[in-house]
């Protein structure tokens, strides 16, 4: 691992070497979060499209929390949420726990049975989150990367809307 040398100016400011940006997929408008470890400082990216994406998730929480939608999530989406959440953005941990405490979703386990027409319409990893959805008669699915599903498709064989969390937000108008 070649160690990049970072200069602390007169007003306390640094600048990151661009080969460090690129390795980490860092741009414009991306935040560090950083705590000290053991003597060593410690710098987490956030992405602005995770922030962002956080941003359109507390408005939907916030729906849950007041009754206008119910959430329903799968445990292993649950376990994703988190994991992504402690690594990515360190910060949203507290209110994810407050959430959770407050207005827990309901959680249901990923689907062992695929049905045909979702394994067709759905990329593989997603299927069985997919089929879990299917199966809690849901009306939306909440995801951050639609273009791994057939969307015509599963809306008018499901009745289910695939959609991101920015659209969410819009189509109910939270």
């Amino acid at each position: 691992m070649q160690m990049l040398k970072i200069d602390i100016r007169q007003k306390r400011q640094a600048t990151l070497p661009q080969e460090l940006l690129d390795k980490l997929d860092l741009d414009i408008g991306d935040s560090l979060a950083g705590y000290v470890d053991l003597g060593k400082i410690v710098l987490v990216p956030q992405k602005r499209v995770a922030l962002d994406a956080f941003s359109e998730l507390q408005k939907i929480i916030k729906a849950h929390i007041n009754g206008q939608l119910e959430l329903v999530i799968s445990q292993a989406v649950l376990t994703e949420i988190v994991t992504n959440s402690k690594n990515k953005i360190p910060a949203a941990m507290p209110a994810f726990e407050k959430f959770f405490r407050a207005a827990p979703p309901e959680v249901v386990l990923d689907s062992k049975i695929i049905d045909p027409k979702i394994a067709s319409a759905v990329d593989q990893k997603d299927q069985k989150t997919l089929a879990s959805a299917v199966g809690a008669n849901c009306q939306y699915f909440i995801t951050g990367n639609i273009k791994n599903f057939d969307l015509a498709a599963l809306e008018e064989i499901f009745e289910l809307k695939i959609t991101t969390p920015a659209e969410t937000v819009k189509l109910l108008k939270l």
